[in-house]
């Protein structure tokens, strides 16, 4: 027992030596880069017994090499002592002075090679590498949101001073996200619609025009939230409008 004891206390100084965890960060950033096909950087890392990282200045590229996710300190907490497994298991994100920017031009969105990525679908389970989401605490601090929706016409900007969420399920693959608790402090969220990039196609004689459900979920994602709470935070939504005839009394 003494001798495991001791085994663990080297290891976990080691980690803690700057030359390694500078390569620990150049092979984490290296796997990334190489299995996601574009830039991920992070200036410094630190390891907290194995399990908890510590992400400074954390940027992930789209593959235009456009900023898709900028933070300056990420948090993130991977079970199962994740550098004696093939996959390990993301529980815990946390961010703080963030910026995600979520954009597209055309039919596919430029955080769409992540999202396949980790859904697993179309991987092969026996290769190695690659990490597992099981998320259930999120919790962020000063972060700004874009969402550019060229394609339909539809955009949302957002913020947040503090979020804090504890999830039952998150099931990217299935597009359902079921949580237990969501807390939001000093959020705003602004929306906009204009005249998208999105061919019109007339609708087929002798047909039914279905109507999309959603106006901002037609991808088809399922939330389900059991308690929220929402503390000073301001919501606008702006329409475009067509040029109208000017008002007259003349009928």
């Amino acid at each position: 027992m003494l001798i495991v004891v001791l085994l663990l206390a080297i290891i976990y100084t080691t980690i803690h030596i700057t030359a390694v965890q500078t390569w620990i960060a150049k092979d984490v950033t290296g796997r990334l880069s190489n299995e996601l096909h574009t830039k991920v950087s992070i200036q410094h890392i630190d390891i907290a017994f194995f399990d908890n990282l510590l992400l400074n200045n954390l940027l992930i590229e789209d593959l235009h090499k456009d900023t898709l996710l900028y933070a300056g300190t990420a948090r993130v907490s991977i079970i199962d002592w994740f550098f004696l497994k093939d996959k390990p298991v993301l529980k815990y994100i946390g961010l703080e002075d963030a910026v995600v920017n979520m954009v597209r031009t055309d039919s596919v969105w430029n955080y769409q090679f992540i999202a396949d990525y980790f859904s697993g679908g179309k991987k092969d389970t026996s290769a190695k590498g690659g990490i597992e989401i099981d998320l259930k605490i999120v919790q962020l601090k000063n972060i700004h949101f874009r969402r550019i929706d060229q394609w339909v016409g539809q955009d949302m900007h957002a913020g947040v001073k503090e979020l804090s969420l504890y999830a039952d399920d998150i099931d990217l693959a299935k597009k359902r996200i079921s949580l237990n608790t969501l807390n939001l402090d000093a959020a705003y969220f602004s929306f906009s619609d204009y005249t998208g990039k999105r061919p019109h196609q007339p609708a087929k004689k002798d047909t039914i025009h279905i109507i999309e459900p959603y106006k901002w979920n037609n991808d088809g994602w399922i939330l389900h939230v059991k308690n929220i709470h929402i503390n000073n935070s301001v919501f606008t939504n702006d329409k475009e409008t067509l040029d109208r005839a000017p008002y007259t009394d003349n009928h």
